[in-house]
This record gives structure tokens, sequence and C-alpha cells, in this order.
């Protein structure tokens, strides 16, 4: 198959790239930072790893990617848009800064907007196409802390991939995906608590494996909502 994942150098993204690629799938990379972890990938898999510089919160750049994207590729199996940011986290209403939520909005939310129009074309051309969004259980679940941008543009995230559903559902499947509590980066960001990171044991890899089995058509959840875990499960 072959399956392109947005955010793709680090945490889930880079995750995703290892499972994929020893599983013997083409993967296009996007992301605005080539580290030596892709860099590393590329001379381990020059065959099934191609890599495109995408900034997601920049239309400009989504555009140049997607252009080089359709100019090599007729089809693709799978768009996983992961990129994303966590900000404003415990910030009171008060004290937001309504830019920093626009910011968040344009990578979160429009960012995979953009990406899947650019992009729809190449999934029409599979014969088991799918979009995976990358949400949270932020979507739906009041947190201990709150986090203003973070939860809303999950939660808007999540009502686009519905929104997908209903108009690509019977060529494409489309996804809303809580990954799980993934020990990342994310855990060890400003204003989480201390022992965040050490209290979490799901590995990003074996997200990247739930996925992997979703995309491929092994798990098919029949319920009705769009919203599931990395597993399968609704999200409810």
């Amino acid at each position: 198959m072959h399956i392109l994942v947005t955010g793709s150098n680090q945490g889930l993204g880079l995750a995703c790239l290892k499972v994929f690629l020893q599983a013997g799938h083409h993967v296009l990379a996007c992301t605005m930072v080539i580290n030596e972890d892709i860099k590393s990938l590329e001379k381990a898999y020059p065959q099934h790893l191609s890599v495109f510089e995408m900034d997601v919160s920049c239309d400009n750049s989504i555009a140049r990617a997607c252009e080089e994207i359709l100019a090599r590729y007729k089809k693709l199996d799978c768009i996983i848009n992961n990129a994303g940011v966590l900000t404003g986290r415990n910030v009171k209403i008060a004290d937001i800064d309504i830019k920093e939520v626009r910011d968040c909005f344009d990578i979160n939310v429009f960012g995979a907007m953009l990406v899947t129009q650019k992009l729809l074309s190449l999934l029409l051309h599979s014969d088991n196409g799918s979009i995976l969004n990358i949400s949270s259980e932020a979507a739906i679940l009041a947190a201990p802390h709150y986090n203003y941008s973070y939860c809303m543009s999950k939660t808007a995230l999540t009502m686009f991939t519905q929104c997908l559903d209903t108009e690509l559902g019977m060529n494409i499947r489309c996804y809303a995906i809580h990954p799980g509590r993934m020990r990342t980066g994310m855990a060890k960001l400003p204003g989480m608590p201390p022992d965040a990171y050490e209290k979490r044991t799901l590995l990003p890899e074996t997200t990247a494996e739930g996925l992997l089995r979703i995309i491929a058509g092994e798990v098919r959840p029949e319920h009705k909502t769009r919203f599931i875990d990395y597993l399968g499960n609704p999200m409810e």
C-alpha cells in the first residue's frame, strides 16, 4: 500500500514510518523538519520511503508538497493526518491568546482539511482507501485540566471526519482516531504533571500497528460512529 503520514518526524508519525516500512509498504513522509531519524530511514528503505517537506500550518507549503506528490503518484491508499500541536494548557479564559488558538486550529484542523482536499483524487483510485485523522479523547471527554485550543480543535477534527464519511463513506473509509495515552514527547510538554510520561506505558509503535490493521481492513468497526480508538473500539 501507499500510505501518507503528516507530522512524521517524531512521536506517532515517526513510529508509523517505522512500522509501515517494516511491513513492506511504501510510505510518503510529510514533515516540516527532516531530522536524523528521517534520514536514517531513507538510507534503510530507499525504495519504499519518499520524504516531502510540508508545514501544515502554511497553505503554500501544503500546496507545494501536494503538487509534487500529484506529479509522482497515481494512487494513495491512505492519508494519515497526524500532525498536531498541544498549546495553551491550563490557560484560563481570561488569559487566552486568540492568535494561539487560531494557530492551533491551523495545524490540527485546517491543515488536515487542506491535505485531504488536495490529495483526495489519489485516494479515489484505491480499492481500499482510507483517511485516518488523529484526534484525541480530549475531543469528547472533560479533562481534569482545561485546554481550550487543543480540545476544541480535536472536536472540530472529529466532526470534520464525520462530514467526510457522510460524503465519501461509500468509497473511502474515514475515521477519527484516539491514539491512546502514548509515551511520546507530548507527555513532557510544559504544564503536564511531572510523572505523566513515566505513567504512560503505551508505545507509539503499538498504536501504529493498530492503525495499520485498520488501514489494511483487518479491523472494520461495524458501529456507526467514525470516532474510534487505535484498536477499532468506539469512542463514546
